[in-house]
């Protein structure tokens, strides 16, 4: 194990015998141990030197290579040394080399402070001293030199390094420039002055002034590049200018208390003189012209081209508001006298564009625009009109006639018998309400006659007018003829009968030769007092159309006429009136749309009689204005059926009539709409015609009858009770039959009546509310047998009026299922068609 150990060690390895790990050393077992391991070393070291010998050489040349490896590193170490030595003592020179280039530019410095020190020292004492000098310039009134002098000595300070020396110097050269600009600004305004008293304007401008009367004298000129110099001018001149302003401005507004009402100039003096008296548009343009004038003359080119320009700014728009535009006349034969100031305007704009002042354009575009500013002036005043006729018109009101004259062709058919009055009253009627084709044509002509003239125009005019007769064609809508309300139906208030008596035929034959007749229609109705101021204005503006048309150089120099222009101021003057005129008459206590429409049938009515003298756009116009009353007309009559149709609506289809609380609110609605109407009829008679009035209220009682008779259709089932209470409400409705009494056309009975005090009268309510006869039909329905209605349907005309369902309807619900019932609807269903047929042929 000894020998395995030593083995081991020799070779420098670890035992890997598992024996000799595991085994256990005894102490007597170390010391063999340890001469094994001497004896091995001794021949380790036997080997060693056995090889040794062997390579000596080479060992002696190893060790004689590292001997002189050994003196190179000595030498090295050496050379080091002397290195380190040399840089110390470099670095040592180099030091001293620092300081010395350190204390020569401390040198330096001193030097160079010490030479700045002197300049500073050398420059504050001449700032000072030029300071003092200016000061003293400017106390020996020396102010041109003290002004050139500054802005150096400004320069200079600022070129001063001391803090504490600049700002000095800086605050004493402050107060110099405000001392001088103080002195400057004394004298510019003893050399231009503006001094305002109670009758005169006084302004100054010379051009030297004298100073302690000694030689030496100061120049406006001089003064001026002064204060430029100092850096004054601009605040000088706003101060002047706005000192002109204030004392000389104010009295070119045409409002002012006074006015500049002449100029005198006295060598280098200006007075303007004041008055309460308003100056002539001309007298202010020539005094305008005369300030300009004076100030550009004596006032040096550096404050000039300012001043004027600034003063022409300032005034040329007052003028042009304030007196040229307001020159401008609105009669015709004022406008001769604006041609002088017109060429005045020209002259004054011509030398403003000489003198450089912008101003002139605005004057050239007045020149040029005169035509256009006086026909603006003329809309204006035109539109003006109606605003103030609708607002200072008092709403008087008084009556005008209409008279319709009417050429009534006459086909006679009637055997020839001479036809007695009664019968000529009744073919009268027949023709004028009720024309069958082929039996009478009308031509209709239509004049106004109110006793005074609203246009203004010559009576020649009228004359022609009234002689002229025109054939008017009817209009065929049925909403249009009803809105309108001259339809065929119309009442006549006064009519002059026609001579109606025919030609005696001997052998009795029947004379259908056609025959011509002229009838007369005349009737009566209100307007206001608006359409007088409306009408002046036209007319005054169609005049003066004419007769600028007739005349087109004699008031304006230009080569447009103006005429055309004028020419539309009418339709202007009517387009305002029907934009304002609804607001004005609805918000009136005394006016309503009724009166409204009056008025404008009226204003239609007396522009169509001068409608060959206008130009052919008024026709246009008068159609639109005959639109917009019957627009107003049918809104009006809108409005109220609404209303009716609201107070009506309050009986709930009369449902349960019998029976409270529903008897109430029928017995109310019935009440309250017949109640509401005669109002409206009271109202409207104080201002339609009868033929309107009879119109429009018929057109009302047929709306409210036409809603009746449909409630009562829709009713499914009517009691006997129902029946009679529905027959009391229909027949107060039909009480306002008595709204539609007309005079009776006289007879010799007639005649012994009135005698007597008896006035006979006829009800028209038939021709003017349509819904009548059907009305009056179902209150026979509802108080009728079935005998009664059959009698009704075959021979009385029922049939004419409803329909055979109509009928069927009503019978059902008026009476119980029976026999008679059933024969009843039996017999009105099979006549049906001819009924029908009887009716559309």
């Amino acid at each position: 194990m000894a020998a395995d150990i030593v083995s081991a060690i020799k070779d420098g390895s670890f035992p890997d015998s598992e024996e000799i790990l595991s085994s256990d050393i005894k102490t007597s077992a170390i010391p063999p141990l340890l001469e094994q391991i001497r004896l091995a070393k001794d021949d380790l070291r036997k080997s060693v030197s056995a090889i040794s010998k062997d390579q000596a050489e080479d060992v002696n040349g190893w060790i004689s290579q590292a001997k002189k490896v050994q003196q190179d590193i000595v030498r090295c170490k050496e050379d080091y040394r002397y290195i380190v030595q040399e840089y110390a003592r470099i670095e040592a020179l180099r030091s001293a080399r620092q300081d010395a280039r350190s204390k020569v530019s401390l040198l330096q410095d001193e030097i160079s402070f010490n030479e700045t020190l002197e300049q500073q020292v050398v420059l504050i004492a001449n700032t000072s001293a030029s300071l003092n000098k200016a000061d003293a310039d400017i106390r020996q009134a020396q102010l041109t030199q003290a002004a050139k002098a500054l802005p150096d000595i400004e320069t200079t300070i600022q070129s001063i390094q001391s803090d504490q020396a600049r700002p000095l110097l800086s605050q004493t050269h402050r107060d110099l420039v405000q001392h001088l600009a103080q002195e400057l600004q004394s004298v510019f305004y003893s050399l231009c002055s503006i001094n305002r008293t109670t009758d005169a304007v006084d302004l100054a401008i010379y051009p030297h002034l004298e100073h302690d009367q000694n030689v030496s004298s100061f120049s406006l000129a001089d003064i001026l590049i002064a204060l430029e110099s100092i850096g004054a001018f601009d605040d000088i001149r706003h101060q002047f200018t706005k000192r002109l302003d204030s004392l000389l401005l104010p009295h070119f507004f045409r409002h002012s208390r006074s006015h500049i009402t002449g100029t005198t100039t006295t060598g280098h003096a200006l007075r303007l003189f004041l008055s309460p008296t308003v100056p002539s548009a001309l007298d202010q343009v020539n005094t305008i012209k005369d300030l300009l004038h004076f100030v550009h003359e004596n006032t040096p080119a550096k404050l000039q081209t300012s001043l004027v320009s600034h003063i022409a700014a300032q005034i040329i728009p007052r003028l042009i508001v304030h007196w040229l535009d307001v020159s401008i006349p609105l009669a015709l034969d004022e406008l001769k006298d604006i041609q002088l100031l017109q060429n005045t305007v020209q002259d004054f704009a011509t030398w403003l564009r000489g003198v450089g002042v912008a101003e002139a354009d605005k004057l050239d575009a007045w020149v040029s625009d005169i035509l256009k500013t006086w026909l603006n002036k003329r809309r204006a005043t035109s539109l003006d009109t109606v605003r103030k006729s609708l607002k200072i018109a008092t709403g008087s009101t008084r009556q005008v006639q209409r008279l319709e004259r009417q050429t009534v062709v006459v086909e006679s058919s009637k055997p020839d018998i001479a036809p007695s009055v009664d019968d000529n009253w009744a073919e009268d009627w027949d023709e004028a309400d009720s024309q069958k084709p082929g039996d009478v044509v009308k031509h209709p002509e239509v004049t106004e006659e109110d006793g005074s003239d609203a246009w203004g125009f010559d009576a020649d005019d009228h004359e022609s007018d009234a002689q002229a007769s025109t054939n008017s064609k009817s209009e065929a809508d049925d909403n249009d003829a009803d809105a309108w309300g001259w339809g065929d139906d119309e009442s006549v208030a006064n009519n002059t009968l026609p001579n109606r008596d025919t030609p005696h035929n001997l052998n009795g034959k029947l004379d259908t030769q056609p025959k011509e007749q002229d009838i007369t229609l005349t009737e009566e109705y209100i307007i206001t007092d608006i359409p007088d101021y409306i009408l002046e204005q036209i007319g005054k503006d169609m005049a003066d159309s004419h007769t600028l048309q007739t005349f087109p150089q004699s008031y304006f120099n230009t080569s447009t006429s103006p005429a055309a222009g004028m020419q539309t101021l009418p339709s202007l003057v009517l387009a305002m009136f029907r934009a304002t005129a609804t607001d004005r008459y609805t918000t009136s206590t005394t006016l309503s749309r009724m009166n409204l429409y009056n008025d404008t049938l009226y204003l239609a009515q007396k522009l169509s009689e001068h409608a060959h003298n206008s130009p052919s756009s008024l026709q246009a116009d008068i159609d639109i204005l005959s639109k917009f009353a019957r627009q107003t007309y049918t809104a009006e009559l809108t409005t109220q059926r609404t209303i009716l149709h609201d107070l009506l609506d309050n009986a709930q289809g009369f449902i349960s009539c019998t029976v409270d609380p529903y008897l109430t609110q029928c017995e109310t609605a019935i009440s309250s709409t017949t109640d509401y109407l005669r109002t409206l009829h009271a109202q409207w008679s104080r201002v339609l015609s009868p033929s309107h009035l009879a119109q429009s209220i018929g057109n009302l009682v047929s709306s409210i009858m036409s809603k009746m008779i449909k409630d009562i259709e829709d009713m499914e089932d009517i009691q006997e009770s129902e029946s009679r209470k529905l027959l009391q409400f229909m027949q107060q409705v039909s009480k306002l039959e008595d709204l539609f009494l007309a005079p009776h056309p006289t007879t010799v009975m007639q005649s012994q009546q009135e005698e007597k005090g008896e006035q006979p009268s006829i009800s028209t309510i038939a021709l003017h509310a349509p819904s009548y006869l059907r009305f009056q039909y179902l209150e026979q329905i509802l108080d009728g047998s079935l005998v009664d209605i059959k009698y009704l349907w075959t021979d009385a005309g029922l049939s004419l009026e409803f329909s055979a369902e109509e009928v069927v309807d009503l019978i059902e619900a008026l009476f119980a299922e029976s026999t008679h019932r059933r024969s009843a609807i039996q017999v009105i269903k099979s006549s049906s068609g001819g009924a029908r047929r009887h009716k559309n042929g």
